[in-house]
């Protein structure tokens, strides 16, 4: 439904930039979007808060075990990349969740250098539960 909503309003910004636009109707149509974007984070960042609200794990933390739980076993440096972090700092996130026996870390057969990280059986038991109730997000 989300992603009709978000076609429909595409198709209609192309068509209006076929058709001259006054200026109110360019301010409402800005005020909004505005408007949709602050409900979509807001909606987010509360269903994130209740599904996970006594997980103890930070939200780089969480983001990296159900990025591997999606994506399955990656390099560290896909990690990095993806989470937008140094490698310094993503290395550190990693051995944390190593230490807590959240993923296993293992090098590379084709290339010693490369470390491959991948969720364990119990990462997945602590994010799969409650992931799998984000899933029924209502936004109407």
């Amino acid at each position: 439904m989300l992603m009709f909503s978000l076609y429909k309003c595409c198709l209609y910004a192309n068509i209006e930039k076929m058709q001259q636009i006054n200026t109110n109707d360019r301010e409402t149509l800005a005020h909004s979007i505005s408007q949709f974007r602050r409900a979509i984070v807001r909606e987010f960042v509360f269903s994130i808060l209740h599904t996970f609200g006594d997980f103890d794990f930070s939200l780089p933390q969480l983001a990296t075990l159900l990025l591997l739980d999606e994506e399955g076993e990656l390099t560290i440096k896909q990690v990095t990349e993806i989470l937008g972090r140094s490698v310094s700092a993503t290395s550190r996130l990693l051995d944390q969740l190593v230490e807590r026996g959240m993923i296993s870390r293992r090098e590379d057969e084709r290339d010693r250098r490369v470390k491959r990280v991948a969720i364990t059986e119990s990462g997945r038991t602590a994010t799969c539960g409650r992931a799998n109730s984000c899933h029924g997000i209502s936004l109407g």
